[in-house]
């Protein structure tokens, strides 16, 4: 998926148009993509995400961890 068509993704799940995710958010963009994670691992992944530990991942964490799955 290139990177583009990955933000449109992430746009589009960006439910208040703030440039990032919450964990609820994170989920249905998982879902999207066709990643079916439990809620355990949604949280682990959202934990391991957040790397300023704001309570949202922006684009550009969430793009770091996508390319490298």
């Amino acid at each position: 998926m290139s990177s583009d068509a990955l933000r449109a993704r992430f746009d589009r799940y960006d439910g208040d148009g703030n440039g990032s995710i919450d964990e609820a958010e994170l989920s249905l963009l998982l879902d999207a993509l066709g990643v079916g994670y439990s809620d355990v691992q949604v949280h682990a992944t959202f934990t391991s995400l957040d790397d300023d530990s704001n309570g949202q991942i922006d684009f550009e964490e969430f793009c770091a961890w996508w390319t490298r799955l």
